[in-house]
């Protein structure tokens, strides 16, 4: 059974960041040479006309047994006239039905705003509702926040416990540092999420030592899923796939 919950060890899966289905596929099948153990597709890089079944269909039958965890964000989305989040959330519910595993689903879905997560009480009912009805469908959520600043403890363990309350199976929050102390700060704010939040957390850092903060996430909190890429350029936050591979064994995972 595909799934990405309820897993003995942390998941490896690299992002494609692809602009054609030619590419993706391309691209999938290098990662899975590599030993990735799942497959995350920002959709939203492909042109809106190429966001189609068949083309979906395509993709889910490249990455084989391994499962496939699908976004579609507005953030770096490359369609030329902006699409709103019902349309964004009609391109997830096809990747579902075409055989996505994780559907992810962003914290300020149906309230766009700067900080990747709202309060809004209508839009949170959407979320939970659009999450009930992935469910139902057969799919697992990760919710997802990214914020390009620093957020202190308090704010991050709010995101967190509406996002659990919310419906999603898997917690997501990308955060950025500047300083050591930030840093510091981000460690301390897992170590009490481990003990408080209930679904797993996926907890990724951009920013100051971001590489080495992913890498150490497995020995800190076991995650579902270690974020990668296929090839990573220097400076870059994401580990290879070859890179996550060594630091579990050197963790014993």
């Amino acid at each position: 059974m595909k799934t990405f919950l309820n897993r003995h060890k942390p998941l490896i899966v690299p992002m494609i960041l692809s602009g054609t289905v030619e590419n993706v596929i391309s691209e999938i099948s290098r990662c899975k040479a590599e030993g990735a153990d799942g497959i995350c597709l920002c959709s939203q890089l492909l042109q809106p006309q190429e966001r189609t079944e068949d083309n979906f269909l395509k993709i889910i039958k490249a990455c084989g047994e391994l499962p496939l965890y699908a976004a579609c964000y507005q953030r770096g989305n490359v369609s030329q006239i902006k699409q709103s989040d019902e349309e964004l959330a009609d391109t997830l519910l096809l990747l579902l039905k075409c055989g996505a595993t994780l559907i992810d689903v962003r914290g300020d879905f149906f309230d766009e705003n700067e900080e990747e997560f709202t309060m809004d009480i209508s839009a949170v009912q959407k979320q939970a509702d659009f999450i009930k009805t992935l469910h139902k469908s057969g799919g697992e959520v990760i919710m997802s926040t990214h914020v390009f600043k620093f957020i202190p403890k308090d704010k991050i363990i709010q995101i967190a416990t509406e996002q659990e309350k919310r419906g999603a199976d898997i917690i997501k929050i990308v955060v950025f540092a500047e300083t050591e102390e930030q840093v510091d700060e981000y460690y301390r704010t897992i170590l009490y999420l481990k003990s408080h939040i209930k679904k797993p957390i996926l907890f990724l850092l951009n920013g100051k030592d971001a590489f080495r903060f992913r890498l150490a996430m497995p020995l800190i909190y076991n995650p579902s899923i270690m974020m990668c890429v296929e090839n990573s350029c220097v400076d870059a936050p994401q580990p290879t796939i070859s890179c996550c591979k060594q630091a579990l064994k050197i963790y014993n995972r």
